[in-house]
């Protein structure tokens, strides 16, 4: 992490300039002064400064501005500063002249200084401002100089073209440099327009100047200051050491950690002795080396080693040369053989010669082999499975022997050892299995009768075959073992049938060792009784003004005994009563009386009679009713709807929800609205159509829904004309040498208002034509035109309450010099929806451009169905809306000189595919228990599909509710799960492709069964499993086996020594939960527990392990093999969330890469949306899988889907969708921090109070601040600031009082705690300060 983290700040380079590394701060412009006679001192004059603020990235780091007063009489120059936009320079005196400057700054970006005012104290005063531009407008100079890093000593210059570069006839460009009192450098002719300039004086401040070469003249200056950084030296590595050995010299030494520049690797050199200096050798070592064998050196002879360690850029200073000399006799030479002949032994083989052994131990492997040569000094270990190296070590000397931990259990490796043999190399390879570890899982019911029978299951795995027994406690007398083996899968069941199982007993327990390890797990056994327990922890919760439900918990018992609950509800004067017989553990009490307190109490009764004592009595009330709004409706054309509703409810609604419908639909459209706004207009609504409304008052989990109107969208309305109608909404004028044509818009229909005529007054010199058009006209035609003179067009709408103000649009005739050439440039166009369209284009460079006609059609269609809209000239891009997808457009853009037509310029863009255009087929339900269902269906017909399906959608909801839930399924089948029993549920499926979501399949209706009667706690999570990760674990696990049982969610827990010291509670949905942050390789008590409404289930515990930073993650390979969704399968896996408790809503997400990739990958598309938004928003992570979503919204669910981005912009798959609900704003401790008042500064009738930027993570939630005084109380006076500002004067104070000053945040939820702090004005002349 560390290398990443230098490597990141060595690319991007911090860089001191005023430009900063693409990263600047603009020069402050346009200052004003003004005068005003000092309040003090007399013949004194103050001068007020004022400027736009600077453009700047928002931060905690605060905007400051320095302000530079010069005084040209004795030329002292004074700076001060200020966090404000205004300045006042007090106490100037009268006849001298001074000088003002200013710069802002933000950490460590600054400004340069802006362009100075003169200002002169006379009367009158003289103000004058030093705004002569130097730049040649017909040869003008680069812009946009940036510069950054890319070494300590080396920069990169970045710069841009002037604006009108393109009609000017550039050669080139060239970059002088310079350094504060040195030599003046210049670059040749350049034609790119970056430049990079290396190898220069460290800790320096240089000066960069670029100009424009043009053909007959060279461009000012655009000058730019930068400084160096400081380049620190590295040095050689301590305790440096030699060592002969054979023919070889191993070399040690330590790394330095003191070193402040970063060790990227060493050099060695090492020459013979007495050899010239052109010899010399030289070695590269890896920065993590801590030694290095030099090699095929000859012996007896004498030879020097020095060492040097090396930087990013730089090769510091190298250590004492080393002597060492090596063992044997020195050779005359290498090539003098000796003439002995003797009887050659024959070369063993490389198996001989190693004798490799592997041998299987815990968790991994242990190799030896023999020493092949006195004179080797290195063994290289490889370990590769299909060709892929996963293990490699260096061995030097004794002893030679490896353990290999980490590998995957039960596979096959190679290995392979090679070694130096008399010079020659030679290496050896073979195969080995890696141990599976030893696994015991116990399975099957742990809960029965006295006397009762059970069938309890082990299934035992690893390598090598272990042997394995039950072990049977005291207590069983009749029992039959009987074991399974399945040597394909290296895996073992043992059956164990009990009988007749007594009261006192023993747990049994199931053992399996072999000769690497011993495991042992115990098979907990639970004997109930046949009296049905009371029961406990009754809850009575008020649901609305007329219903209560009632919840309890019941024990275990419960189950066997098949007991029925009697639940009673009565008023306290005795007057009603009313016993309900329930079967499940909640029962909801409808149709009660308003405001009204009512006791509550339940019985269990067993099938035989026999009834449990009567638990504790609740007493609960119920709520006041909420009155229904009462809604108004008005039809104000065609297409539009005014809703107005009120409430007499004392308390505020928290939202307003409006729905609206066709009369022949059956589903409702929802809009939604936020108190104190009670009004809304529906808009695009059919004409002539009959559509039913209602509104409903949300209050907290209470809705209050006023009663249905039925409103006809109609034209005839006198409400139309009431009032004169608003002007249209624009004009356009087309001159053709003898005719013009005028084009308009109609008024804003917003405004409803009914149009009937247009009136159309053409003035051209002396003459005047007036006429009338009807309302559904858009263009005149007037011929004959005399395009030589000047014409004035008034437009006015008109209906019977009067006319509108009128729109002016004139013609002026071109010059003989300025008519109208050219066409737009490099019109393009990208279909970015299958239904919208962005076309670009470059505009000509005609001065005269008045106007774009934008005009496009079907290309399948004739020129009837051609439309036209009118552009201003300062567009170059257009985005068409409403567009069919799957279909081609020709589309012309045509440009206006004035009224003159330019040339045409025309393409033929096609929009995407479209959603699907059919539901899926043979949609079929079936049951899984009494809460779960299952529906699977066929995919769309392959012509309706429009390109490849990505998910399908599931709708739900049940019969009395008219929200809908929603599922996602990546593929043709999806189980429905947390339902309520005995339920009617209407059901639909539709599938999406990238292109959007196609039209739901016909509603089906489902009716879920009846719960039995089960009133306990569930049994444990069965298939506990558990898989190391890096630095944590993840666990596994599925449902209890009784679906009877419901089951609310799971606790995991874990701790080293003791279980549960942590503890996290998950949703029924969730069954896989990873422990992140734990101590690599260390073994920790792992569990988890089911619970529902009666208790928690006995904990399923495990013993685990962490893993190690360096293991590889293998997610389970799941490959999606139903139709229409693609055979690849590169979705990311397990994707899961996490939510951080803080002030503002954050969720962590993870998952784990996908099995196979389709090509090179940069990194991850996550995308998260709301639960009612339609669109997504994608962020990208780089190659990891973690990715945090900050600043998500209160108390909303929101979706998560990932998917691999790929090089080529290859289309992914997506992962399966994972589900959140974010908290609500009551949930935080609080909405905003408290601010803090750093300083007060004090003055005779003002106080200057100054505070701290707030954290950057409530920037985006911060409206603004309230600032307090008074003398008696804080809040006597308040201001309100921007969130922007960091200071506050407060003026016309009376001197020598105490103040108390307040400040607090605010934002749309609310507003913080205060933070108050007393100061008091001075009097007389001193100015003082407080902290």
């Amino acid at each position: 992490m560390r290398r990443i983290l230098v490597a990141i700040s060595v690319l991007l380079g911090i860089c001191q300039c005023s430009l900063g590394p693409y990263r600047y701060l603009s020069t402050p412009k346009h200052l004003q002064a003004d005068f005003v006679p000092s309040e003090i001192l007399p013949d004194q004059y103050d001068v007020n400064l004022t400027w736009p603020e600077v453009h700047h990235k928002k931060s905690w780091k605060p905007l400051i501005y320095t302000v530079k007063q010069e005084n040209l009489a004795d030329s002292s120059a004074v700076t001060s500063e200020t966090g404000v936009n205004t300045f006042t320079a007090k106490g100037l005196e009268k006849d001298k002249s001074y000088v003002f400057y200013v710069k802002a700054r933000q950490g460590w970006l600054q400004s340069d200084w802006s362009r100075s005012v003169h200002v002169t104290i006379s009367t009158p005063p003289i103000i004058y401002k030093d705004d002569i531009d130097d730049d040649d407008p017909k040869h003008p100079r680069p812009r946009g100089l940036k510069v950054k890093y890319i070494s300590p000593i080396s920069f990169k210059l970045k710069w841009r073209d002037p604006k009108d570069a393109k009609t000017l006839k550039v050669k080139g460009y060239r970059v002088t440099w310079k350094r504060k009192k040195g030599q003046t450098y210049k670059s040749d002719l350049i034609t790119k327009r970056s430049f990079s300039i290396k190898k220069l004086r460290p800790d320096s401040t240089y000066l960069f100047r670029v100009q424009i070469v043009y053909e007959n003249k060279v461009s000012k200056s655009l000058t730019l200051f930068c400084k160096t950084q400081k380049e620190f030296g590295v040095q050689p590595p301590a305790n440096f050491k030699t060592k002969a050995i054979g023919s070889t010299i191993r070399l040690s030494w330590t790394p330095r950690k003191d070193s402040v520049t970063k060790v990227t690797g060493y050099k060695i050199q090492y020459k013979r002795r007495g050899v010239r200096r052109g010899d010399i050798c030289s070695s590269v070592a890896r920065p993590w080396k801590s030694n290095y064998v030099i090699t095929d050196l000859l012996k007896g002879e004498t030879y020097k080693v020095r060492i040097a360690a090396t930087s990013q850029y730089t090769t510091g200073s190298y250590s004492p040369w080393r002597v060492v000399k090596l063992p044997g006799e020195r050779k005359e030479s290498r090539d003098t053989a000796a003439n002995i002949t003797s009887t050659s032994m024959p070369t063993p083989s490389p198996k001989e010669m190693f004798n490799l052994k592997i041998g299987q131990i815990k968790g991994g492997v242990n190799i030896t082999w023999d020493d092949i040569s006195s004179e080797v000094v290195t063994y290289m270990v490889e370990i590769t499975q299909d060709s892929q190296i996963l293990y490699i070590k260096e061995v030097y000397g004794d002893p030679r022997v490896l353990e290999v931990y980490s590998l995957d259990p039960g596979e096959e490796f190679n290995v392979t050892v090679r070694g130096d043999s008399s010079g020659e190399p030679v290496s050896v390879t073979s195969s080995f299995q890696t141990p599976v570890p030893v696994s015991v899982v116990t399975e099957g019911p742990h809960v029965t009768l006295v006397g009762g029978n059970l069938t309890l299951r082990c299934i035992v795995e690893g390598t090598p075959q272990p042997q394995y027994d039950w072990l049977l406690g005291q207590g069983f007398t009749q029992y039959d073992i009987t074991a399974f083996e399945e040597d394909s899968f290296n895996k073992y069941l043992l059956l164990l049938e009990l009988y007749n199982i007594p009261e006192d007993f023993r747990s049994p327990s199931c053992r399996a060792q072999n000769a690497l390890e011993n495991v042992t797990q115990e098979h907990t056994i639970s004997v109930i009784g046949l009296i049905p327990p009371t029961i406990e922890n009754v809850t009575a919760v008020v649901m609305s003004s007329r219903k209560v439900a009632v919840e309890w918990v019941s024990s275990i018992e419960h189950e066997y005994l098949n007991v029925t609950y009697i639940v009673t509800i009565e008023d306290v004067t005795g007057s009603y009563r009313i016993d309900e017989e329930e079967k499940t553990n909640r029962h909801v009490f409808r149709n009660l009386t308003e405001n009204t307190e009512y006791r509550v109490y339940v019985v269990a009764v067993t099938a035989t009679g026999q009834r449990s004592s009567r638990s504790d009595v609740i007493s609960v009330e119920t709520d006041k009713a909420l009155p229904k709004p009462t809604l108004q409706a008005i039809s104000l054309n065609e297409t539009m709807i005014s809703l107005n509703w009120f409430t007499n409810s004392d308390r505020e609604p928290d939202l307003f929800k409006v729905f609206y419908k066709r009369e022949s639909n059956r589903d409702f459209r929802v809009r939604k609205t936020y108190p104190p706004i009670t009004s809304m207009v529906l808009q695009d609504l059919r004409k002539d159509t009959s559509y039913d409304v209602k509104v409903v008052a949300v209050y907290g989990k209470h809705d209050v829904a006023s009663d249905p109107i039925t409103v006809v969208t109609s034209a005839d309305t006198s409400l139309r004309e009431m009032q004169p109608p608003t002007p249209p909404a624009d004009a356009f004028l087309m001159v053709n040498h003898t005719s013009l044509t005028v084009r308009w818009l109609p008024p804003h229909s917003e405004y409803g208002t009914k149009i009937r005529q247009y009136r159309l007054d053409i003035y051209q010199g002396d003459e005047l034509q007036s006429l009338l058009v009807d309302s559904k006209g858009r263009n005149y035609t007037l011929i004959p035109f005399d395009d030589t003179k000047e014409a004035a067009v008034y437009l006015t709408a008109i209906n019977n309450a009067g006319a509108s103000d009128p729109i002016l649009r004139t013609y002026k005739p071109l010059a003989d010099d300025d008519s109208p050439e050219g066409s737009v440039g490099n019109l393009r166009g990208k279909p970015l929806s299958p239904n919208t369209v962005l076309v670009e284009w470059e505009p000509p460079t005609n001065k005269r451009l008045a106007r774009f006609l934008f005009r496009f059609r079907p290309l399948e269609y004739n020129d009837s169905n051609i439309i036209d809209k009118w552009l201003g000239p300062s567009l170059n891009n257009y985005v068409l809306n409403g567009l069919k997808g799957a279909e081609s457009y020709f589309i012309s853009v045509i440009p206006y000189f004035n009224e003159e037509v330019g040339n045409d310029s025309s393409i033929v863009v096609r929009t995407l595919h479209g959603p699907p255009a059919a539901p899926p087929q043979n949609v079929t339900i079936s049951y899984v228990n009494f809460t779960e269902i299952t529906l699977q269906w066929s995919p769309p017909p392959e012509g309706l599909r429009n390109g490849a399906l990505t998910e399908y959608v599931v709708s739900f909801r049940p019969e009395d509710k008219s929200k809908d839930s929603t599922q996602y399924s990546n593929n043709s089948r999806a189980v429905i799960r947390d339902l309520l029993p005995n339920t009617v549920y209407y059901v639909r499926v539709a599938a999406s492709t990238l292109n959007g979501t196609g039209p739901y399949s016909d509603w089906q209706s489902v009716t879920t069964p009846k719960l039995p009667v089960v009133r306990e706690p569930p049994s444990p999570p069965e298939d506990f499993t558990t898989k190391q990760v890096p630095y944590g674990i993840t666990l596994q696990w599925q449902r209890p086996m009784n679906p009877e049982v419901p089951v609310n969610g799971y606790i995991v827990g874990y701790g080293r020594f003791i279980p549960e010291v942590y503890r996290e509670i998950l949703g029924d949905n969730k069954l896989q939960y990873t422990i992140h942050k734990l101590r690599q390789n260390h073994d920790y008590l792992v569990s988890v527990r089911a619970f529902n409404s009666f208790g928690e289930s006995d904990p399923v515990i495990t013993v685990a392990r962490a893993g190690d930073g360096r293991m590889r993650l293998d997610p389970p390979l799941i490959i999606d093999k139903e139709e229409g969704l693609g055979q690849f399968d590169d979705a990311p896996q397990n994707v899961s969330l996490e939510l951080n408790r803080g002030e503002i809503p954050t969720v962590n997400v993870r998952w784990f890469p996908p099995a196979q990739l389709q090509g090179p990958s940069l990194g991850y598309n996550v995308f998260y949306k709301k639960e009612n938004k339609e669109s997504w928003v994608v962020k990208f992570a780089d190659r990891s899988t973690f990715l945090v979503l900050k600043n998500l919204s209160f108390d909303t669910t929101y979706y998560v889907r990932v998917n691999v981005r790929y090089e080529d912009d290859v289309r992914a798959k997506l992962s399966r969708t994972a589900v959140i609900k974010t908290f609500s704003l009551e949930d935080t401790i609080h909405a905003l921090p408290t601010p803090s008042i750093t300083s007060v500064f004090s003055g005779p009738n003002f106080l200057d109070v100054n505070w701290k930027p707030p954290l950057k993570d409530y920037l985006h939630v911060i409206v603004g601040f309230i600032l307090g005084f008074g003398i008696r109380e804080a809040n006597e006076h308040q201001e309100f600031i921007p969130a922007s500002q960091r200071s506050f004067r407060i003026n016309n104070l009376q001197p020598g009082t105490e103040y108390l000053i307040s400040l607090a945040m605010f934002n749309e939820h609310g507003r913080s705690a205060k933070f108050i702090v007393k100061a008091s004005t001075l009097d007389g002349q001193k100015q003082g300060h407080t902290s």
